[in-house]
């Protein structure tokens, strides 16, 4: 990356720009969801992507009030492994949910509210303190760039930015997306509260940012327009980026448990109807549903498997599914894959589905379109973004379009045509990762033009 050099400095004396991605809450939790697949294989290829694009690529966790370099692979860091959990029942799996609403139910009669986030706040920062790495804390210089890509509203205590940004160093954050905001019927009023406190804290410290898809910038865009002219200059300094695709930690040799193979096998000579996605409002589980016994009128063998687990305001959904009369016959639910067992699923399904009613880009239609599966998504923006012209749209609102193109993927129906999945090329991580490098140093940049913040200085990695 070309770098301005002062008067009187060769270039071979400036230091080599630095860029930092910030991994605190994966390397905590670990976890199998996207935003934890998105940081494993951005960590994987830092460093070569770094090198491609002729910059140090750093992985970094803190504790609260420090950075410091991660010394070990991320996978080692995780405190929750990827891997399959034990099956359980679905008894167990109803005790279990049963046991966490009368915990919380109790938790709002007698502890207010406040004391619950501060003592929830407390215990993440004793644990963000106990497994911080050894050695030294960084020391930020002008040329480096600091990247808050993970899923930082998971964590009370806020991100230590100010000394960051004394140093000199431009910070910038990845948006997944903002449905907490722009749709707060889909998600819980306590997780809408915490992801606003966290991005209007956010948002004054950071000098720019980058999305993972064009449909998120416009919506993050849309929310800094609508907030106070403050933010207006953050809206010239946005970015998108395309995500990788890869199941990280699938090994096709691992052990299939039984339950996962009857899940998938093969129903009067057609295969299961597949949907990969936490069973929650916003994923639209009741489409699907409604849609699966209109084919099952006039194709009684159909079969659906719902991967996902266990979401939130999810009860009568998950009611539906376990009293249904075709539960573990025509319809599953496998709730504690890991990446081999999802592998298994994607490669054993006749067809996709994916019904859901907002994302910021929806990674599972992209592993689908790479298995070569016929794929059906809702039609909505982001969707369009990932899918184009390999999918084929229903509306989100119609289970009769949706049995409609069941229907067609069972032979009894024509189904719309599109262009050949044998052309589908999907993003390699590491690619990904350069053009979010490239974004991140091109927008870093930005922040050091005339309309940027005066009293930050120049940056000095900017091109």
């Amino acid at each position: 990356m070309r770098k301005v050099t002062p008067a009187g400095v060769k270039r071979s004396d400036l230091p080599r720009t630095r860029v930092f991605i910030d991994c605190t809450p994966t390397s905590l939790y670990g976890g199998r969801t996207g935003i934890q697949r998105v940081i494993r294989n951005l960590v994987a290829v830092a460093h070569e992507a770094g090198e491609h694009e002729q910059v140090d690529c750093v992985p970094v966790v803190h504790d609260g009030k420090r950075f410091y370099q991660v010394v070990a692979p991320l996978q080692q860091l995780a405190t929750a492994s990827a891997d399959a959990k034990p099956e359980t029942n679905a008894v167990t799996s109803a005790i279990q949910r049963g046991a966490l609403k009368v915990r919380s139910r109790l938790r709002k009669l007698f502890v207010p509210k406040r004391w619950f986030l501060a003592w929830k706040a407390r215990q993440e920062q004793r644990l963000l303190w106990r497994q911080r790495p050894t050695g030294s804390a960084l020391k930020f210089r002008a040329s480096d760039v600091l990247l808050m890509a993970d899923a930082g509203w998971g964590l009370p205590a806020p991100e230590p930015l100010a000394a960051v940004r004394e140093s000199g160093c431009r910070v910038g954050f990845l948006s997944y997306d903002i449905i907490p905001l722009r749709s707060q019927q889909f998600c819980p009023p306590l997780a809408v509260e915490v992801f606003q406190r966290w991005l209007e804290n956010l948002l004054p410290q950071v000098d720019f940012a980058v999305a993972i898809s064009r449909k998120s910038q416009a919506d993050l865009d849309e929310y800094l327009r609508d907030h106070g002219t403050r933010l207006h200059s953050l809206r010239k300094r946005l970015g998108n980026f395309p995500l990788g695709m890869k199941l990280d930690e699938c090994d096709t040799s691992g052990p299939i448990r039984p339950h996962v193979r009857e899940a998938m096998a093969a129903s009067g000579g057609a295969k299961p109807f597949l949907i990969v996605c936490t069973v929650e409002p916003r994923k639209n589980h009741a489409l699907l549903l409604d849609a699966f016994e209109t084919v099952r009128q006039r194709i009684p063998h159909a079969k659906v498997c719902i991967v996902g687990r266990y979401g939130w305001a999810s009860e009568q959904i998950v009611e539906r599914m376990t009293s249904h009369p075709e539960y573990g016959r025509g319809l599953h639910w496998l709730s504690d894959l890991g990446d081999t067992e999802l592998d298994y699923c994607y490669r054993h399904a006749g067809a996709f589905v994916f019904p859901s009613l907002y994302e910021g880009f929806g990674l599972p239609i992209v592993e689908s379109l790479c298995h070569g599966l016929t794929t059906l998504v809702s039609d909505i923006p982001a969707h369009h973004e990932v899918g184009r012209d390999f999918c084929r749209y229903f509306s989100p609102q119609s289970a009769g379009e949706l049995a409609q193109l069941m229907l067609g993927c069972l032979g009894v129906e024509p189904l719309p045509p599109v262009r050949p999945i044998t052309e589908f090329q999907p993003v390699e991580w590491l690619d990904s990762a350069k053009h979010l490098l490239r974004e991140c140093l091109r927008l870093a940049g930005a922040a050091s033009a005339p309309d940027a913040d005066l009293a930050r200085p120049p940056f000095a990695g900017a091109a």
